[in-house]
């Protein structure tokens, strides 16, 4: 599975005999690389809030979470879990 691309798209496999079988497929158009960006950058404003009673408006911060999401996703394409690190919070 990658979550880079524009749609959010997963695929089922089954290993059978050293040959891949497509089980099933799945996709959603309207979920892709920015919207997942989004909704992460929507969380960690959320989280700031929430734990640092801080506020993120300015551009510069809300720049340094869009790339922490756009790390964070790339890391989820090979790694079952990952981590933000937001310094300066």
């Amino acid at each position: 599975m990658t979550l880079e691309g524009g749609t959010f798209d997963v695929s089922i496999l089954r290993l059978e005999n050293q040959v891949y079988k497509v089980v099933a497929t799945g996709g959603d158009n309207h979920l892709g690389g920015a919207d997942l960006d989004d909704l992460i950058v929507k969380h960690l404003i959320s989280v700031v809030k929430t734990k640092h009673d801080k506020v993120v408006s300015n551009n510069r911060a809300l720049h340094r979470l869009r790339q922490a999401s756009e790390q964070a996703k790339r890391d989820l394409s090979v790694n079952q879990k990952t981590e933000i690190d937001l310094p300066g919070v």
